[in-house]
């Protein structure tokens, strides 16, 4: 019987959040296995190029101010949680947890500016 050690990703770039949702939770038992990305509509084969994107596009749609997950405090520059959002936010903030894990068991560094209270110790 084959075994897949990829954990497949297909997105949308104009639909990066929800698609990016509905493949982690409709395989949820992948993640530990490597990562590929693929856009929909988009020639390519992810050879680390095109997961680092998804991780780039995907982050800064989620830690957006406009997407209310996250604030920035403007002295540090750090995100933490939105203390005011008034969204049932629970499935997006599942989606950062995973996606940050995902990055971790990828080895793929994120841009983010996260309090030491969140970030992993080595």
């Amino acid at each position: 019987m084959p075994f897949d050690v990829y954990f497949k990703i297909r997105v949308r770039r104009q639909h990066i959040t929800s698609d990016s949702l509905r493949c982690i939770k409709a395989h949820q038992s992948d993640f530990q296995k490597l990562l590929r990305v693929e856009f929909v509509d988009e020639p390519g084969i992810d050879a680390g190029g095109l997961k680092k994107e998804w991780f780039l596009l995907l982050t800064k749609e989620l830690f957006s101010a406009d997407r209310g997950l996250f604030a920035v405090n403007e002295e540090s520059g750090q995100s933490w949680f939105a203390i005011n959002s008034c969204f049932d936010n629970d499935e997006l903030y599942y989606l950062v947890g995973v996606v940050l894990g995902l990055a971790i068991y990828n080895s793929t560094i994120l841009d983010l500016k996260l309090p030491k209270a969140l970030q992993a110790m080595g």
